[in-house]
């Protein structure tokens, strides 16, 4: 049987994926059903803070990071070694933070929410949770 940990896993970073994945197509191809003009996910997606690191939009490397971890979680089932389950935790303490910042933001700074953003925040903090209340 799988570790289900990691199935859990698989299933927070798909989540996550959907979410980045979704904002990135936006990009390429505006849809009023994904961001609204004026309304809270186009406001927070055109926001100065949607390029924090590197002048990318944090969308695209919230899909490439998901895409990474997802992989990773895949190959961790296969193969299980320490040293992957060390880089997936330390992945999940990382989006953890970012998910943080990211709804202090949402909240007090921009004013407005992103509901694609929000279950990219939500999916990394119940993987700290799980985390935290199932570590060995």
């Amino acid at each position: 049987m799988k570790n289900p940990k990691y199935i859990v896993f698989l299933a927070l970073f798909f989540m996550s994926l959907l979410g980045a994945g979704i904002l990135v197509l936006y990009d390429f191809k505006p849809l009023p059903e994904i961001c609204s003009v004026g309304e809270g996910c186009y406001v927070v997606k055109n926001s100065a803070y949607n390029t924090l690191l590197f002048n990318i939009p944090n969308e695209y490397l919230g899909l490439v990071f998901f895409l990474f971890m997802f992989s990773l979680t895949a190959y961790q089932m296969a193969k299980p070694s320490e040293k992957k389950d060390f880089f997936i935790n330390s992945g999940i303490v990382l989006a953890s933070i970012f998910a943080l910042y990211s709804i202090y933001l949402q909240v007090f700074v921009i004013k407005a929410y992103c509901k694609y953003c929000m279950v990219i925040d939500i999916s990394s903090l119940l993987a700290l949770v799980y985390v935290l209340a199932f570590r060995k």
